[in-house]
């Protein structure tokens, strides 16, 4: 599998010292000193991918609804991040209903019910180029993270993610990584534009049971996502990065970071179920039977 290292020249391999930052970028301490911040927002950034994420209505006799005379009822737009064999998001991915206001109206119906019928994925960048994002159902995993609330760490497995993070086993005090919150400089993922302001913070994490302790967000950040990574250095010299944790919301503008389990193996540890396919399965509906409701 391959694998994303940084050159030593770009990154100096954990030494102690403040990394040296370009005009308005935060601290990475954990890097180092030396560190060319454009670099790894690069490196990062193309390991990210917008994810668009589409349903529809169905009712009890098997009539499908759209909206406004569109072949879907909603959308939700999710910041993922490749590591190994897949992406690591939030619950949105296969939930997209949930972030949509249209849906209120519908939520505690008994005569409808929401279905996902696409999922598509684009890299970041100037232009978005959405892609259906193919995967084998019985390789999907959904983890409820311990105490993350209603929040819920998504993990789809595809080959084709080709993700270039590889995974640390993000347990124990006071690890030395970086979190870096991903915030879109527009909210125009549903056309062309698809960039992301990428802001760093180093906080000491603890984690216990797989959960860390509360976090402050950095000052004026409101992220779509967030990621703990955490710099190895290896023996040739270079240095890895490794996906350890996701962020999530947490008591008003408080953070926690989630552990995530091995998403490169798609092992079957703790905390890791089976999602039903036939409640997340995109489904496959001829657009000239969708109603509009």
């Amino acid at each position: 599998m391959k694998r994303f290292y940084l050159s030593l020249m770009m990154l100096v391999a954990m030494c102690s010292g403040i990394a040296q930052m370009m005009p308005g970028t935060n601290r990475v301490t954990s890097l180092g000193s030396g560190v060319n911040m454009d670099f790894l927002r690069r490196a990062l950034e193309q390991n990210m991918v917008i994810i668009r994420s589409q349903y529809l209505l169905v009712d009890n006799g098997g009539n499908y609804y759209g909206y406004g005379g569109d072949s879907i009822f909603g959308e939700n737009f999710e910041v993922a991040i490749k590591c190994g064999c897949g992406l690591v998001g939030y619950r949105g991915i296969l939930c997209p209903w949930e972030a949509d206001t249209k849906f209120a109206d519908y939520s505690n119906s008994s005569d409808y019910r929401p279905l996902l019928s696409s999922l598509k994925v684009s890299p970041v960048g100037d232009e978005l180029t959405y892609a259906p994002y193919w995967y084998e159902l019985t390789s999907m995993r959904r983890r409820f993270e311990r105490g993350s609330d209603d929040q819920v760490l998504t993990i789809l497995n595809d080959t084709t993610a080709y993700g270039y993070l590889s995974y640390h086993p993000a347990e124990g005090p006071h690890l030395r990584g970086f979190m870096v919150w991903a915030t879109p400089e527009d909210n125009d993922f549903g056309t062309r534009h698809g960039r992301l302001k990428l802001t760093f913070s180093s906080p000491e994490v603890t984690f216990d049971n797989g959960v860390s302790q509360e976090l402050d967000l950095p000052l004026g950040v409101l992220p779509m996502a967030g990621f703990y990574i955490i710099p190895k250095a290896m023996p040739n010299g270079m240095i890895q990065l490794c996906m350890a944790g996701v962020a999530f919301a947490h008591n008003s503008d408080k953070y926690r970071i989630c552990a995530v389990d091995n998403p490169s193996g798609m092992l079957q540890g703790t905390g890791i179920t089976p999602v039903n396919p036939q409640t997340v399965a995109p489904a496959q509906i001829d657009p000239s039977v969708i109603q509009d409701i």
